[in-house]
């Protein structure tokens, strides 16, 4: 369902509240990249990653990434689409 966030992006405390959050929840875990599907995703996605110190990957629907992208492959959560990524991923940091 649809829910309309330009209310929140509106107001930089809520926002930033917002992911705080979202930083808290995954602080202590081992995590090597922040990954962010279009359009919430690209709202967000950055601005966690840059808190938590690690890099952002985008996430789009095919042909949409300039370049040469790699396809994990179809999932449920993308209606069986398929996303695509970025070639080059950086390598994990984390053991």
């Amino acid at each position: 369902m649809f829910q309309d966030i330009t209310t929140l992006l509106l107001d930089p405390v809520a926002y930033k509240d917002c992911c705080d959050l979202l930083v808290e929840r995954y602080k202590g875990h081992a995590l090597d990249v922040v990954a962010g599907f279009e359009a919430r995703g690209f709202l967000f996605g950055p601005t966690i990653a840059l808190a938590m110190g690690l890099p952002f990957v985008p996430l789009r629907k095919p042909k949409k990434l300039p370049g040469a992208r790699r396809r994990p492959g179809p999932h449920a959560h993308d209606g069986g689409v398929g996303n695509s990524l970025a070639p080059r991923l950086p390598a994990p940091r984390r053991a």
